[in-house]
């Protein structure tokens, strides 16, 4: 019982000197518009220089301007693919075996499609198909597609 009587004015006090430590929102307010009214900014009014480096003059050319013409033609499909990384490594891959071909992916949700060449007619894409198989890739096939006339 005496214990009771010893705890529980120690709550009341500590519960009282914890509610003085607490301000009001008007509290605040009035001291955010004292130090508002106190602030003047042009006490930090110092210039800030950055000096800057010095750019070595280089000549840049324009680039001339290549009139591609899109024309109806054929391309040669190699893969369809949904993984990204896979289309970029079989991409890669093409540009590395034919050099002189031009390698598109080409989106269509939800696969990528990995193609090669941009062939005027379908007699040239079908003889180059003979030479991507032998080179791996057993279901290639020609498709019709837009390409860049050279």
């Amino acid at each position: 019982m005496k214990k009771i009587i010893f705890i529980i004015p120690l709550l009341i006090l500590s519960c009282a000197s914890h509610r003085d430590a607490t301000r009001s929102d008007s509290d605040r307010e009035n001291l955010l518009s004292e130090f508002e009214m106190s602030f003047n900014p042009s006490d930090y009014d110092e210039e800030i220089r950055l000096e800057e480096k010095k750019k070595e003059s280089v000549e840049i050319k324009p680039k001339e301007k290549v009139n591609q013409e899109i024309i109806n033609g054929f391309r040669i499909q190699i893969a369809m693919t949904k993984e990204i990384n896979e289309a970029n490594t079989i991409k890669n891959d093409l540009i590395n075996l034919f050099p002189e071909q031009n390698v598109y992916v080409i989106f269509e949700s939800p696969y990528y499609k990995i193609r090669l060449g941009d062939f005027t007619d379908k007699e040239s894409a079908n003889r180059m198909l003979p030479n991507i198989v032998d080179k791996g890739y057993k279901s290639a096939w020609v498709v019709p597609d837009k390409v860049v006339k050279k």
